[in-house]
């Protein structure tokens, strides 16, 4: 009687083992970023109030916002997530939100009459809708800009790298054991 037992018991867990992998796979948040691959997902930038990247021209040392747009959008291709513009509908829609900062130390290096009327991108939000109900969404990301000083941040274009790079990093990357990304401040 207990041998029978036994293996009853072993038969139902080899069934629920083979049951909960399926079912977490079915409410993966990865599954959507995974159908950027083969659909077209919605990509918005929200630079705030009636701005644009174009709101926030060609600054000396940083670098624009077109820079930043144009960088983000062809490192997110080049790791095979293919994106469109909003408005539009797709499996996953990708909002970015980014952080602006007036007047950033403009000078390589702080001196006796520091020029701070650089504009630099400090962070950036990243939040993940999903058009399908029974689909989740990966959680909310915020990707900081730092190099080191407060007052030092990486162009605009460098940053848009990078970014592109955690955001891929966050939705796959990590479960494939790829490397963290590095910030590369010049």
């Amino acid at each position: 009687m207990r041998f029978t037992s036994r293996s009853t018991l072993f038969g139902l867990a080899c069934a629920a083992g083979a049951l909960v992998p399926a079912l977490a796979a079915a409410q993966n948040p990865s599954d959507a970023a995974a159908a950027c691959h083969e659909l077209l997902c919605a990509l918005v930038f929200d630079w705030g109030s009636g701005k644009t990247s174009a709101t926030y021209g060609a600054d000396r040392k940083y670098g624009s916002g077109d820079d930043f747009e144009a960088k983000f959008r062809s490192a997110l291709a080049g790791h095979g997530i293919r994106t469109k513009d909003a408005p539009a509908s797709g499996p996953l829609t990708i909002t970015l939100r980014p952080t602006m900062r007036a007047k950033v130390m403009c000078d390589a290096m702080a001196g006796v009459s520091t020029d701070k009327s650089c504009t630099a991108m400090t962070d950036l939000a990243v939040n993940f809708t999903s058009a399908d109900p029974a689909s989740k969404a990966p959680g909310a990301l915020r990707i900081a800009n730092r190099c080191g000083s407060p007052d030092t941040f990486m162009k605009m274009s460098e940053f848009g790298q990078y970014a592109a790079d955690m955001l891929y990093y966050s939705l796959e990357g990590e479960k494939k054991k790829e490397p963290r990304p590095v910030s590369r401040c010049y």
